[in-house]
């Protein structure tokens, strides 16, 4: 089994960082299983996935709900939320 590290980064509208951001990241760790933490001061989540396709789930306060899909094709994902 080969697991990836991803960077999520999130960002606002203006693309300024979002700090606390909640994220769900289906198969993280582990096949199946969801692990769910929050980004840090520049908007970073590392996370560590298995290879293809992954549902993440972005959420804030203040923020419209972000759900999408992404793929380990890329180390770096940037995620925009809309207020």
């Amino acid at each position: 089994m080969t697991w990836l590290l991803i960077v999520i980064v999130v960002l606002d509208a203006e693309h300024q960082p979002v700090n606390g951001a909640w994220i769900e990241v289906e198969g993280m760790y582990k096949s199946g299983y969801v692990e769910e933490q929050t980004t840090d001061s520049r908007g970073h989540f590392i996370v560590a996935v298995e290879k293809g396709q992954h549902r993440v789930a972005v959420r804030k306060e203040g923020y419209v709900v972000y759900e999408g899909e992404f793929d380990t094709k890329q180390d770096t994902i940037t995620i925009i939320l809309q207020r």
